[in-house]
């Protein structure tokens, strides 16, 4: 039913039927989007044939496992020009955490993992099964935020967090854990920007039982966030693809706009001193 990813695909029809067994039974990945095959990354068991003019057809395809839409469009990141990378294959989301931002900070905890480091973290943790990654994310903010956020606190983020994204609304961006976002898996991220929310912290004075030892504010560019030794994995990653391009865009922005200024002030001078020196008396 004309699949995608047949072994021959690359192929001659001679050549496929020279390596090929007609009728005999293959797999392949579903690479392109089909009406016969739901998701794109699937893998299939199909029939092999040939048709008339000796080009490969798959019949009788059987679905042997499937990709979800989600876990094949990961995001990456956006380029200057805003355009979204994807990954091409497969990835399969693992975890979902939220990035709360207010103005350049982001909201952090700092928690015992990875074998008893103190590192700072995001609020997310890995996905139970058959857990909505909204509900996982959500599960893991009452977790870890609790005797850090007040009760009201936690419920402000979940009304927003399930208004934003809940039933038809927007959708998490899908960071991809592997070196430079490659790899299998990958995070769901719910960003929140909380700019104008009075969200109250708490200081317990003694971790949760969750292993937070600390919540609190840390502004993007701070250098412990920038430092796999102080900071997990799963948050540097979602810094690197979420924030950052969009802080160094807005800072050259702000860099070209204060250039101008003082291109405008240094013109306003010069048109100054050139007024002076039209209205000084002459000798002669």
């Amino acid at each position: 039913q004309g699949l995608a990813s047949l072994p021959a695909a690359s192929l001659s029809p001679s050549g496929a039927r020279a390596l090929l067994m007609e009728g005999s039974r293959y797999q392949g990945t579903v690479k392109n989007v089909l009406n016969t095959i739901p998701v794109v990354g699937s893998t299939v068991d199909f029939c092999l044939n040939f048709d008339a003019k000796g080009n490969p057809k798959a019949s009788e395809a059987k679905l042997v496992s499937s990709a979800s839409d989600a876990d094949v469009a990961v995001k990456k990141g956006k380029g200057a020009a805003g355009k979204t990378k994807t990954e091409t294959r497969a990835q399969v989301v693992k975890r979902a955490s939220l990035l709360i931002i207010r103005k350049d900070e982001v909201l952090v905890v700092k928690e015992l993992k990875d074998g008893g480091k103190l590192r700072w973290s995001d609020i997310g943790g890995k996905l139970e099964a058959g857990e909505a990654y909204l509900d996982c994310a959500l599960r893991e903010l009452a977790e870890e935020a609790q005797c850090f956020l007040s009760a009201e606190s936690i419920r402000l983020l979940e009304t927003g967090l399930r208004h934003r994204y809940g039933d038809g609304g927007a959708e998490p961006e899908l960071v991809g854990l592997g070196p430079s976002g490659g790899g299998t898996q990958a995070a769901a991220v719910f960003e929140i920007n909380v700019e104008g929310v009075d969200l109250e912290l708490l200081k317990p004075g003694a971790p949760n039982k969750h292993g937070v030892h600390e919540m609190c504010w840390l502004g993007q560019g701070h250098p412990d966030l920038r430092s796999s030794k102080l900071t997990r994995w799963p948050l540097l990653r979602s810094l690197c693809v979420l924030l950052r391009p969009a802080a160094a865009a807005a800072a050259k922005q702000e860099e070209e706009g204060e250039e101008s200024e003082e291109e405008e002030g240094r013109e306003e001078k010069e048109g100054d001193r050139a007024r002076s020196r039209s209205r000084s008396p002459r000798c002669g």
